[in-house]
């Protein structure tokens, strides 16, 4: 039993829900991710965006990640030329 932790004390399984399989404990110490993210961002147009993204057929959302990876690369070694 996770490491002799009783399940009837320990607050981690007294919040799991029944069902699939209980949550994680990033989940019970970060919040959820919509929730992480609305914290972490400070601009709602780009959390909007990647909201609508995230709803995107793979391909596209691959497209999209690729395009955006490329563009981070591009100011990263324009920042080492300086």
């Amino acid at each position: 039993m996770n490491g002799g932790a009783d399940r009837r004390t320990d607050p981690y399984y007294s919040l799991q829900p029944q069902m699939n399989g209980g949550v994680s404990s990033d989940f019970l110490n970060n919040g959820s991710t919509d929730e992480l993210a609305e914290n972490t961002l400070n601009d709602k147009e780009l959390l909007n965006q990647f909201k609508a993204i995230e709803k995107m057929a793979d391909n596209d959302k691959n497209l999209i990640k690729t395009l955006i990876d490329a563009f981070i690369t591009k100011r990263k070694v324009q920042q080492l030329a300086l």
